[in-house]
């Protein structure tokens, strides 16, 4: 399944709020016309790049019309154009952006040239103050660059990092962190967790080993500058890195270590973070199968069983710790009814797939994958399904 701060914030919010809201109107959803209008106007494009399933996505298009503080953001500063990924000509849209993630936002000159871009919408304020921050120094990347290599500066190594972290060059990500900690040791910007989140990203597309993942966790954990936040999330993704590499050991020490250091939080969002490790915990460290499973059905929000995406969540859990699959099964086929067409549809599927697998029905576990590509036939992670399945299948015979 498929998501700032600074000096001259005020400054720059100000001249956003200035120029009103009503100098826009209508939707572009097509990026040529974009950058015309752009060059016409003497403005940079904002590029927002999501697809119909994407509520973030869906939250901010309608923000767009009915919000006074999003309108306002927009305002006479920039040409706004919607990008649905997975359609038309937004296909290769967000390929040649390498978008991933959705919603992702690119500010761009008329010549299509990337000035910055970040990932996610946080309602009102939060898009805000990301186009605000964007708009104060709105260089290309390219001019960027040549300005670092003129005269490095932790602004411009932080900002570079940050691009090439969305783009998906975490290699460079990782190294432009790190030298924007070099030229200034003394900040407070905790590096490490930036540095780290590069890396546990980039190990997902084998730029970077487990090895080096946990060498940088190591320095999370050890480094001042690392919050609670820091931590928990450095170890949620931990957790990700040692099931990709099939083995929990690896994430064992983080997740003790985490819990350790929160057991007194009084953060709310802390203690929810918390409350979503103790049931590995449960498992893996107290080896008790049945608090476990209590730890995780209470720490689910009201109203999850009537949410596809968190019964999901639920049954691929029970699926990854090989217990409750009877139950998870159950859940599983209820997301799928609940489920909307597409993506999220194929997803649920193929988690029942690997739950009937893993339960010993791989015939089963063929005929759901198969729902699973008819939902999503360009998807070629469900194609590799597919044919792991059929292989384990045939052999079975």
């Amino acid at each position: 399944m498929r998501k700032r701060t600074g000096g001259g914030f005020l400054v720059a919010m100000l001249a956003v709020t200035a120029l009103g809201t009503t100098a826009w109107a209508g939707t572009i959803t097509d990026l040529d016309q974009a950058r015309r209008e752009a060059e016409a106007q003497g403005k940079p494009v904002l590029m927002k790049v999501g697809a119909e399933w994407c509520s973030a996505c869906n939250a901010f298009d309608k923000a767009t019309y009915e919000n006074d503080v999003v309108k306002s953001a927009i305002g006479s500063n920039v040409v706004l154009c919607k990008i649905d990924a997975e359609k038309g000509k937004g296909i290769e849209v967000a390929r040649q952006y390498s978008v991933r993630n959705f919603p992702t936002f690119i500010l761009m000159n008329a010549e299509g040239e990337t000035m910055d871009r970040w990932l996610g919408y946080q309602e009102d304020k939060g898009f805000s103050e990301s186009l605000a921050k964007s708009l104060e120094d709105p260089k290309t990347v390219s001019d960027r660059l040549a300005q670092f290599q003129k005269s490095p500066s932790e602004d411009d190594a932080l900002k570079l990092g940050e691009i090439r972290h969305h783009e998906g060059m975490f290699a460079e990500a990782a190294a432009y962190y790190r030298r924007a900690s070099e030229l200034n040791p003394q900040s407070e910007t905790p590096y490490e967790s930036y540095i780290f989140n590069a890396m546990a990203y980039g190990n997902y597309f084998q730029q970077f080993s487990p090895d080096q993942v946990k060498a940088q966790a190591n320095a999370v954990f050890a480094s001042s500058r690392s919050s609670d936040k820091d931590i928990m999330k450095a170890t949620y993704s931990m957790h990700k890195i040692a099931a990709r590499a099939h083995d929990m050991d690896i994430y064992i020490p983080y997740l003790k270590k985490a819990i350790a250091r929160t057991a007194n939080t009084t953060d709310e969002k802390i203690g929810h973070m918390r409350a979503g490790l103790l049931p590995d915990y449960a498992i893996l460290v107290d080896k008790n199968v049945e608090q476990a499973i209590a730890y995780k059905l209470e720490a689910q929000p009201e109203g999850w069983t009537e949410n596809a995406n968190l019964l999901n969540n639920y049954a691929w859990w029970c699926f990854e710790h090989r217990i409750n699959l009877e139950q998870a099964a159950e859940y599983a086929r209820k997301g799928i009814e609940l489920a909307e067409a597409g993506n999220m549809k194929a997803n649920i599927l193929d988690t029942l797939a690997e739950i009937c697998n893993a339960s010993g029905d791989c015939e089963d576990a063929v005929d759901y994958i198969r729902l699973a590509v008819k939902e999503d036939p360009e998807n070629e992670y469900f194609q590799k399904q597919l044919t792991r399945f059929e292989e384990i299948l045939a052999a079975q015979r």
